[in-house]
């Protein structure tokens, strides 16, 4: 495809056509009321409340999920009701979700409300009958054919729910859900300084940055701002401005550590910090996490890359002995970035069982492809980027040839196409910057402008980081750049000739702001 040569009012006339609405604002969120079941659940919380029946709410280990059980927990705190009691499965003894395996700690409930989870808890939803427990779930997750004998269930994506945007993450349906008990219970609640939790959430689960998810993620960056939390000022000594890629790259990955390696229990604990003192504690907790989990996933991505069962198929699917379950999602982003097609990462649990998680690639519906071969699997969930599953180990390979097949229902699956255009250095000034801020925030869905920029010679070029991070000094005719290249896999030398592709950025150290080139791939020129 030929590149069009980009200036500031082209690269304007692309981007724009990404978005039906690029003025969506928060006054024009659809209400709560077109959720299916919504008035239904907050009747029957109301009632709890006024009765003062025991609340149990069970979240989830990810990012969305802590975020969510955060929610519920801010809000029962500001109505100040006691009754309540909230959970989040431990990855490493529960597994996930609202399972069997958590019913030992749902005792003494009257009413179980799930967030980011429950819409594959059938078995659950039948114990919670047969001992007079209401169940409500509120999930986003791609919902079977059947579903739950739950009271109500609360999920966009379920047939005959009228809200209009299926693409929200559970810490949004949970949000609408604290807007509907406001107007239900008649208190007072601050649901716009709630976006700013929101907004991590949005992002870290990977929503797509258009409609509604932009609009509330636009407002959530400003809260956070102004977020009067420990936690989140403490975050602001390291980061006086947030952008959906400091949450992406930064934020998700230390809250998501917790229950990657630990419990996510102490991702909520660290966002409820009644002392900057206490915040700096758990924040350090959580960075030591993080820290674990990458030097984990590193290995375990090096590993997978030689563990592929299927090398020449559509879906690859690697397999490996007791890989740590808390890395696999990463694991499998990973190998799926670097050889450009959808993965599954499966470890032993046991001798009789597999477990693993997989990632899509480009436009691939992942969860779809999965649909076809469930019938493999024992356990199985997600939605279109990002699924769990487990299965016996004696089905593998009769999975993996059902798999192979299945993918056919995604033939019109492609690579994104990242690169907007061909960027010449004289085209890299103030305008275009103005109009890529225009359409921030950047993500699934609005990736960041990505150029191609042609015949630059090498004028200065060191290593940072021990090596593994590369800076130059790049010239094209009399205009020069500095540029970055992060986990470089080889290094350019003075005076050769190179072609890269790159995002711009601006650089802002003591006070100095500078243009600079964010490096994706480089390559000699003519190679």
């Amino acid at each position: 495809m030929m590149l069009p040569l980009i200036d500031f009012e082209i690269l304007d006339e692309i981007l724009s056509k990404r978005f039906e609405n690029i003025d969506f604002k928060l006054q024009d969120l659809p209400s709560y009321e077109h959720f299916k079941d919504m008035q239904k659940s907050s009747l029957r919380i109301k009632q709890a409340i006024l009765e003062k029946q025991n609340i149990f709410l069970v979240g989830d280990y990810d990012v969305d999920g802590v975020i969510s059980t955060t929610l519920m927990i801010l809000f029962f705190e500001t109505i100040k009701y006691d009754k309540f009691k909230w959970i989040i499965p431990n990855r490493f003894t529960h597994g996930y979700g609202l399972s069997m395996a958590l019913v030992d700690k749902l005792h003494g409930a009257d009413l179980i409300i799930t967030v980011d989870n429950g819409i594959g808890a059938f078995e659950v939803a039948k114990w919670c009958n047969d001992n007079s427990i209401d169940l409500i779930i509120t999930d986003h997750h791609t919902p079977a054919k059947n579903l739950p004998d739950a009271y109500a269930i609360i999920n966009p994506k379920q047939n005959d729910c009228n809200f209009p945007f299926a693409e929200i993450c559970g810490a949004q349906v949970a949000w609408y859900l604290i807007a509907s008990l406001k107007n239900i219970l008649g208190v007072s609640v601050d649901l716009k300084s709630l976006l700013g939790l929101v907004s991590l959430a949005i992002v870290a689960d990977i929503m797509p940055l258009v409609g509604i998810n932009r609009a509330m993620v636009i407002a959530g960056l400003r809260e956070l701002l102004k977020d009067q939390s420990k936690a989140i000022e403490l975050l602001r000594e390291h980061r006086l401005n947030f952008t959906s890629e400091d949450i992406a790259f930064w934020i998700a990955p230390l809250l998501n550590s917790a229950g990657r390696i630990a419990d996510a229990t102490k991702a909520v604990e660290f966002l409820r910090s009644q002392t900057l003192q206490e915040a700096r504690e758990k924040f350090e907790n959580l960075v030591s996490y993080n820290t674990l989990r990458k030097t984990i996933e590193q290995e375990t991505t090096k590993e997978a890359l030689k563990s592929i069962a299927n090398p020449d198929d559509s879906i690859l699917v690697c397999v490996g002995k007791d890989w740590h379950e808390g890395v696999l999602g990463i694991v499998a982003a990973r190998v799926a970035e670097q050889l450009k097609k959808p993965v599954i990462v499966l470890t032993t649990l046991n001798d009789k069982l597999l477990k693993g998680s997989g990632r899509s690639y480009g436009d691939c519906d992942l969860h779809k492809s999965l649909v076809e071969v469930s019938s493999c699997l024992k356990t199985f969930g997600g939605h279109r980027a990002a699924i769990g599953l487990s299965l016996e180990r004696e089905k593998l390979v009769f999975f993996t040839k059902k798999l192979k097949y299945s993918f056919v229902k995604c033939d019109d699956y492609k690579p994104i196409q990242k690169i907007v255009g061909l960027l010449p250095f004289e085209s890299i000034n103030s305008s275009l910057i103005e109009v890529i801020k225009r359409y921030e925030p950047y993500g699934e869905g609005n990736l960041t402008p990505t150029f191609k920029i042609k015949n630059i010679q090498i004028v200065h070029a060191r290593e940072l980081g021990g090596g593994e991070h590369i800076r130059y000094l790049l010239k094209q005719g009399d205009i020069q750049y500095e540029a970055i290249h992060f986990r470089a896999k080889e290094k350019f030398k003075v005076n050769q000739e190179v072609d890269l592709t790159c995002q711009i950025k601006e650089n802002n150290f003591r006070g100095v702001t500078k243009l600079q080139l964010l490096i994706e791939n480089i390559y000699i020129t003519n190679s």
